[in-house]
């Protein structure tokens, strides 16, 4: 069972500059958990690693030119007009167009014999695919049970990658738990973090690689908001080998194209390093040429598109109505405020400390199992056994080899070309739908219980109004025993039969905590709704009737 090796002479693969990266990033875990062990959670990691990315993009915001609307996308010879529309509006010889990957694939046979076309991968699609292609890659060894403990209700949405910046939160909380856990982990044996690569702990060396290949995605994000295009080209180049062994083959072979691209026309090179992202708001904050393209430009146009588009021609013309309209409203903001960006809200970071850190304690219990997997997280993952772990472990050398084997045959043609087996998933991708369904078949009596009990939940929860009926889903019997020292403690909180005030129940949870370290804040406001808040409301509605 090998670990990604360092790639030093290929496209893809970890560089010096990502192991030296990885290096600090354990660093900043460490030093983190021994000065603020329980107070610091994602936004302290983000403003570490974050302060130490030096800032690109040191120009001027740029003019903004809307073009005319081409043809729409859908074949290579609508792509190649735009192209050379472009060409033709801009007077150049030169230009660098950056685009989602499906308009990117189709440039790779572009060729005019005047002018030179040099395409750009858009950094915010990539990041979005790079997300759906972790959640794949991680479906079968607990990630959903994993997310169900951050409070993630909608799994099903997760899995599909349906809102990005969501399920970018989910994978980076996560991320967070994860690295807490393995750097304690180490730090508590007096280890280092090469040891864990020899350990017979299997599920916490899988969880090592999500550690590892979520750090790629985060440092590409942040090469992205911080304009550094060196951190954002190392980090794609070392996540890369993930697309093809999780069926994202089309993500594949385009960022082959992207780098060899890069690699061969070091004028692009040079000028990404200058301009790798677009400087629309304030300093170490940009977006990604996509990003900007769809949250200042595309994003108005899609909302403002009004009733059925019947022909090209109707559409042409609605979208040149709207463009001018966004015209005329971004000229009258910028005499009012001086800027010609508005930005509508403040990005609001949530705080999930609470939650953060109790998946923690979760993660570690779990590594310290004599067998890990028969944590409640991991004991039904379909791929936590011999087979998975062989997989996993093998998943990206065996990436590596896949994006060669594109690059020798469809770029250097110094193979035969043969996509037999590209779209070929080296991991399994488990449904939420398929674990589910295998959950029920590993545990049938406890399902069969759950059913009996759940026309009086149900009714129960129906009569309840619906602010209380998310508390009342978290607050049903577990038939859990408490011991003594426990239910001397619990006791205090019958004293509260109207409200429980926020420092009684700190301070219970503190106490409770020393005994058991499984307790959260949340179980003691559970215990307090179900023991006394539920049944005070009962008492009141017999009264009533």
């Amino acid at each position: 069972m090998n670990h990604p090796q360092t790639h030093s002479d290929a496209l893809f693969g970890k560089s010096p500059l990502i192991s030296e990266w990885e290096k600090n990033i354990d660093m900043i875990f460490q030093q983190l958990i021994e000065n603020y062990e329980g107070g610091f959670d994602v936004q302290d990691i983000n403003l570490k690693i974050a302060s130490r990315i030096k800032i690109g993009c040191q120009i001027p915001p740029p003019n903004v030119v809307i073009l005319d609307a081409g043809p729409a996308p859908k074949n290579n010879e609508n792509v190649f007009s735009s192209i050379n529309m472009y060409f033709d509006d801009l007077g150049q010889h030169i230009i660098d167009v950056a685009c989602d990957e499906a308009i990117f694939r189709r440039t790779k046979s572009y060729h005019n014999d005047n002018m030179t076309g040099r395409f750009i991968l858009g950094g915010w699609h990539t990041s979005k695919a790079m997300c759906s292609a972790l959640i794949t890659a991680f479906s079968g060894y607990g990630i959903y049970n994993i997310a169900a403990a951050l409070g993630v209700r909608f799994l099903e949405a997760l899995e599909k990658n349906v809102d990005y910046r969501a399920t970018s939160c989910v994978l980076e909380l996560i991320w967070v738990a994860v690295g807490i856990s393995i750097n304690q982990y180490v730090l508590k044996r007096n280890m280092t973090i090469s040891d864990i690569l020899e350990e017979n702990n299997y599920v916490l060396r899988v969880w090592f690689l999500y550690y590892r290949y979520f750090g790629f995605w985060k440092c590409h994000q942040l090469g992205i908001r911080r304009g550094n295009f060196e951190m954002q080209i190392e980090n794609l180049a070392a996540f890369a080998p993930l697309f093809p062994v999780t069926g994202k083959s089309n993500y594949a072979g385009s960022v082959v194209f992207f780098l060899e691209s890069i690699h061969r026309n070091p004028e692009q090179k040079e000028l990404l390093t200058y301009v790798s992202s677009v400087n629309l708001t304030r300093e170490g904050h940009y977006f990604a040429f996509d990003e900007a393209l769809e949250f200042f430009g595309v994003k108005f146009i899609k909302q403002n598109i009004t009733g059925k588009v019947t022909d090209l021609e109707n559409l042409m013309l609605q979208i040149k109505s709207v463009q001018s309209e966004h015209e005329r409203m971004m000229l009258l903001f910028s005499e009012f405020v001086e800027d010609n960006t508005v930005v509508k809200g403040s990005h609001a970071a949530m705080q999930r400390k609470e939650v953060l850190w109790s998946l923690v304690n979760e993660l570690n219990k779990a590594f310290n199992l004599p067998d890990p997997k028969m944590h409640d997280f991991f004991k039904n993952a379909k791929e936590m056994n011999e087979s998975g772990f062989v997989k996993m472990f093998e998943s990206y050398e065996i990436g590596i080899k896949r994006l060669n084997h594109i690059l020798h045959q469809d770029i250097y043609k110094t193979e035969p070309q043969s996509k037999i087996g590209r779209r070929k998933k080296f991991l399994s991708h488990i449904k939420v739908s398929e674990q589910n369904e295998y959950n029920k078949e590993q545990n049938p009596i406890k399902t069969k219980q759950i059913n009996d009990d759940l026309p009086a939940v149900i009714e129960e929860m129906l009569s309840a109004t619906s602010d209380e009926r998310v508390q009342v889903r978290s607050s049903l019997p577990k038939n859990k025993k408490y011991t003594e020292e426990e239910q001397v403690i619990l006791q205090e909180l019958l004293n509260y039969s109207i409200e429980l005030q926020k420092e009684v129940g700190m301070r219970i949870y503190e106490e409770l905590v020393k005994i058991n370290n499984t307790w959260t804040y949340k179980k003691v406001r559970d215990y307090w709704y179900y023991h006394v808040k539920r049944k005070s409301k009962n008492v009141e509605n017999v009264a009533e009737s």
